[in-house]
């Protein structure tokens, strides 16, 4: 019986459609072909699913274009096919520069004719299949000894690898206070030391003598202040009147810059104390500061709780990525399954985020950011990814209205 093994498609998400239609116009003419698009059922992991697909075909379609030439994702699987020995079939769609690893193959150009490649990239996988499938070909199944091998030398590469994951999560643990106190989002911990429990015996024997030495410190310490409290009301007393003829300090604190919690001065009270009284601290500055609000957003994006992402969504997101839109429950629930499937994210801002205000009064953000987060199986996904949010002032906070991402 003859094996079949489809062609794996390489490109860039900005390539969608057309590749969407030539792996549909190949498949159609009979050519095995696999597209993550087609391919990949609902439910099923992403990146397993590409994995699995490229290990398993024989052959691979790249979509030469700017965007594919500069994805590194692309780029990986390339070189995973050309090391693997796997027949790779350059297809140029748009003007590029052609990569040095690519540019010694003959690649069909699909840019003047269309059905003429379309035939050409047909028959070359034609005979990548019958090649595949020569009684000459030099593929064998491996006997017993050589699986029982290979398990062996896969076990040991997984402990390996799972040592080597452990020491990293250890390394960045170790780095994070310091990621976070250079980022400014690092909240503000006091470590409370605990107390030390009373010790019997020779405690307890000199308790009594300690009691009576703290009494009358503590009645000495009373009286000063008492005498110091009365000779401060006289002061207070003999200048009211002079300090009423002066401007008060709340009327200085009515300049425009004022932003922070300033005390205003008031009379005495009847006690002979002056009142102070805090004006409240706006809960976000008005003024956007685009990336030090992205970096936090991304902080709280790495988990492991949904917590910290509360403040900043609105009550309704629309959209959410490929939902037209989410309520905060729908988001805490995709928030709480994507950190239980990766228990250790990591999010970098590539480059400054670009503003663009609207005239409602939102601002629509766009951002790069790298990606690292390790999967339950210990394998780390590395990755890059162009998103865009719309963001509002709401009760005195920057919140998320809408969102979406591409992952490059």
């Amino acid at each position: 019986m003859l094996r079949v093994s489809k062609a794996f498609f390489s490109y860039s998400r900005h390539d969608s459609e057309f590749t969407l239609k030539l792996a549909k116009d190949l498949r159609a003419a009979g050519a095995p072909v696999w597209l993550d698009q087609l391919d990949i059922p609902p439910g099923r992991h992403w990146d397993t699913s590409v994995e699995k697909a490229i290990g398993v075909s024989s052959s691979l379609l790249i979509v030469l274009s700017p965007d594919s030439v500069q994805s590194e994702n692309v780029m990986d699987e390339v070189s995973y096919a050309l090391e693997e020995g796997k027949l790779v079939i350059p297809v140029l769609y748009r003007d590029c520069k052609i990569p040095l690893r690519l540019r010694r193959l003959q690649y069909i150009d699909l840019r003047t004719d269309y059905q003429g490649g379309l035939a050409e990239i047909r028959k070359m996988l034609e005979g990548d299949q019958q090649s595949e499938n020569s009684p000459s070909s030099v593929r064998e199944l491996p006997d017993a000894a050589g699986l029982l091998e290979r398990e062996k030398a896969q076990a040991g590469e997984q402990a390996a690898h799972a040592q080597i994951v452990q020491e990293r999560i250890a390394s960045e643990n170790e780095e994070r206070p310091e990621r976070d106190r250079i980022a400014g989002q690092s909240p503000e911990r006091q470590a409370i030391a605990p107390q030390q429990p009373v010790s019997d015996g020779a405690t307890k024997t000199s308790e009594r003598p300690r009691r009576k030495f703290r009494i009358t410190v503590g009645i000495a310490v009373a009286f000063s202040f008492s005498v110091v409290v009365l000779v401060w009301m006289g002061n207070v007393s003999k200048n009211h009147q002079s300090l009423a003829s002066q401007p008060s300090e709340s009327t200085v604190a009515e300049a425009p810059h004022r932003d922070a919690a300033v005390p205003d001065v008031k009379p005495a009270s009847p006690m002979g104390f002056p009142v102070q009284e805090k004006k409240e601290v706006p809960a976000e500055s008005t003024t956007f500061n685009a990336r030090e609000w992205i970096a936090r957003v991304l902080k709280a994006s790495e988990g492991p709780s949904v917590d910290d992402l509360l403040p900043f969504y609105d009550a309704t997101v629309s959209p959410y990525f490929s939902q037209t839109h989410a309520t905060w429950a729908d988001i805490a629930k995709d928030k709480q399954a994507y950190f239980k499937h990766f228990p250790r994210i990591e999010y970098t801002l590539m480059d400054t985020p670009r503003e663009f205000p609207q005239p409602d009064g939102s601002i629509n953000v766009e951002y790069d950011i790298q990606y690292s987060n390790l999967r339950n199986d210990g394998v780390i996904v590395h990755g890059t990814s162009h998103a865009w949010a719309s963001v509002r002032l709401i009760d005195g906070r920057w919140k998320i209205t809408g969102i979406s991402e591409r992952v490059q």
